[in-house]
């Protein structure tokens, strides 16, 4: 599809993207991580700091959305595993993981929007599996941050400070 790159405004444009998850090297892992299903359609890099990405590794601009996106997560089959205590870190030791092998130190963007959004989240079992869906979805936010050198600190790994999802149609379909 097309491309344009403006380094000038830092401004990065796409008429549509599409990301999986290598399924090959995941099933050869010791615990699979999730499979990702992703499309973006008309999507807008405003603002970047093409520099600080370059050399930091710190992706930061002012705008970023696409007119429709469609993603799906499907969790690995759940093993036993020895129940975790509440204060458990695990979800921000996977994210600085995650940063660690992108080669990320930071993230940081003005305004986020996703207009047109379809999302599911499905959990298989040995019964069949459940899943979540939301379909006519939007997502805004307002200064979102990614900043792995946070963890363990006061300030969360991952947040924003005015994000919302809103939609139409919320589709839950239990384990059976």
């Amino acid at each position: 599809g097309d491309l344009s790159i403006l380094p000038l405004t830092g401004t990065i444009s796409f008429d549509s993207a599409t990301v999986t998850t290598d399924t090959a090297r995941n099933r050869g892992r010791e615990k699979p991580l999730p499979t990702l299903e992703g499309r973006a359609y008309g999507c807008r890099v405003v603002g970047l700091d093409l520099l600080r990405m370059w050399w930091r590794r710190s992706f930061v601009a002012r705008e970023l959305g696409c007119s429709r996106a469609v993603a799906r997560v499907a969790l690995p089959s759940p093993a036993p595993e020895p129940r975790r205590a509440a204060s458990d870190s695990a979800p921000a030791a996977r994210l600085e993981e995650l940063s660690r092998r992108a080669k990320l130190s930071s993230l940081r963007i003005a305004e986020v929007s996703f207009p047109a959004l379809g999302f599911t989240l499905e959990q298989p079992s040995a019964r069949g599996g459940g899943s979540i869906r939301l379909e006519r979805a939007r997502f805004e936010a307002k200064d979102m941050r990614f900043d792995p050198s946070e963890s363990g600190r006061t300030r969360p790994i991952l947040g924003a400070d005015r994000a919302r999802l809103t939609a139409s149609e919320l589709v839950i379909r239990p384990d059976t």
